[in-house]
């Protein structure tokens, strides 16, 4: 038997974070204790891993249901990988409890898997560093730029290019069976990617020297910062190429912005803007080339992540006739939010991502003193289960039931502690408001067939995913 195709297929399904394939038909075992019945049968540990990565493809919500229930941690040898960091072990954590205990112990769980990657891109990023200044000073210096008094204006501006980036997007055309005249949009590209790269511009101060390029460097940037972990070579040298060419941009950018602003402070007020108004009077150490990571940083957080979101959401709520309904009775009625508590109960469902990787920078016992204590070995890649911690019985009243009376403490899908996002207030902003603007789509659903299901095109992220409405 050849393993090293299977060994390379097992490997390559820790590059990307389960929630976000595509469904595939495949055949598991309906009896109880299912999924641990069927990893406890392989007979190779390539093939154990497989099975988890196969599973949470499958049902994350099931899968990690029978671990809470029977084994809350499940680790498994490590499987030889060509290139990137050799794993001790791989470990997928599912108890609430356990998955925050991971979160908060942040100098032995760490993003090491990222940082590296961003120094080679663009420079030291505060979302591949723990405990230093850039997370200690630059969020907090980031934050304070990214102020409440916001909110309206990131709100109006995300209504504007909603619809702006829906009329242009939509192509109208006819229903064979009713003859009646319908729009057909494809939303990953035209809308859902589009709109947070536009507001990066209107808002973050970082507006690309073309939309293109802009999608280039925040695809190219986040499938190596996030979904290659184990480095392949071309995914890296994309981003290395990306990050070498925004950087390069906002050099110029800065320096152009730099004298306009001296002329006429007024000229301009946006997150760039802001910073170099303050310059190095607010926080100390704030140089160009900090203002230029950071804002790099703007488009980095805002492109993949966002679009992930919307389509998945969307794709929940079409899968729930009486929700669709009722968040399109709050989109109509302007309830906000009420649409809100919609979206996001619609993402702990269908997630952008069930877990987030963690690296294991030294021995330490999880769990320390229940009966599923386990001691995760230096050098362990550890699936931190946040999709599960949202669903943990113990923590999550009626965790089934899709239910809109949550508090938004309770979700994880802005991740969580010292690396939850930086623009969460945007995201809580920007989200609902561009699934608002399709919703308001007269009949808004999928197109038939193939054309009505996300597509990653074999990649990380959603690449199509078609929609279409009653014209009025």
């Amino acid at each position: 038997m050849k393993l090293k195709p299977v060994l390379a297929l097992a490997a390559s399904a820790c590059v990307v974070s389960c929630s976000i394939f595509a469904p595939i038909s495949r055949t598991h075992p309906k009896d109880s204790q299912a999924f641990l019945k069927d990893y406890d049968r392989q007979w190779l540990e390539v093939l154990k891993l497989k099975t988890v990565f196969n599973w949470l493809q499958d049902n994350s919500i099931e899968t990690f249901k029978e671990m809470r229930a029977q084994r809350p941690i499940i680790t498994t040898a490590p499987v030889p990988t060509k290139a990137g960091l050799k794993f001790t072990s791989t470990v997928l954590v599912a108890n609430r409890k356990d998955v925050v205990e991971v979160l908060d112990n942040w100098d032995v769980f760490t993003v090491r898997l990222y940082g590296s990657k961003m120094d080679d891109c663009m420079g030291a990023f505060m979302l591949g560093r723990d405990d230093t200044r850039y997370n200690l000073v630059e969020k907090p210096y980031m934050r304070h730029l990214m102020t409440p008094a916001d909110f309206p204006r990131i709100k109006s501006q995300v209504v504007s290019l909603s619809r702006k980036a829906i009329a242009e997007g939509t192509q109208t055309t006819t229903d064979p069976k009713t003859g009646k005249s319908i729009g057909r949009i494809e939303i990953v590209n035209k809308v859902a990617r589009r709109v947070p790269i536009l507001l990066t511009g209107t808002y973050g101060g970082f507006p690309g020297p073309d939309e293109a390029s802009m999608f280039r460097w925040s695809r190219a940037t986040q499938a190596d910062f996030f979904k290659n972990i184990k480095a392949e070579p071309p995914v890296h040298a994309d981003a290395i190429r990306a990050g070498h060419e925004m950087t390069a941009y906002l050099g110029g950018l800065i320096q152009e912005k730099h004298a306009l602003l001296t002329k006429n402070p007024g000229a301009e007020d946006t997150i760039l803007a802001r910073m170099l108004k303050e310059g190095t009077n607010k926080v100390q150490g704030i140089t160009d080339d900090r203002m230029i990571i950071l804002t790099a940083g703007l488009l980095i957080g805002a492109g993949e992540t966002t679009q992930t979101a919307i389509c998945k959401c969307l794709a929940e709520l079409f899968s729930r006739p009486a929700e669709l309904q009722g968040a399109i009775k709050a989109a109509r009625e302007n309830n906000d939010e009420l649409l809100g508590r919609y979206v996001w109960e619609a993402l702990r469902f269908r997630p952008g991502n069930s877990v987030l990787p963690r690296y294991a920078e030294k021995d330490y016992v999880l769990a320390k003193g229940t009966p599923h204590e386990t001691k995760i070995a230096k050098g362990s890649l550890v699936l931190v289960g946040t999709q599960s911690a949202m669903f943990d019985e113990t923590f999550v009243k009626n965790p089934e039931q899709f239910r809109l009376d949550r508090p938004q403490s309770m979700y994880m899908i802005l991740g969580y502690g010292w690396h939850r996002c930086l623009g969460d207030h945007i995201s809580l902003i920007q989200v609902p408001q561009i699934i608002k603007a399709l919703l308001l789509k007269k009949n808004l659903r999928p197109a038939p067939g193939k054309d009505g299901q996300i597509d990653l095109k074999g990649g990380p992220f959603p690449e199509q995913y078609i929609l279409e409405y009653d014209l009025e």
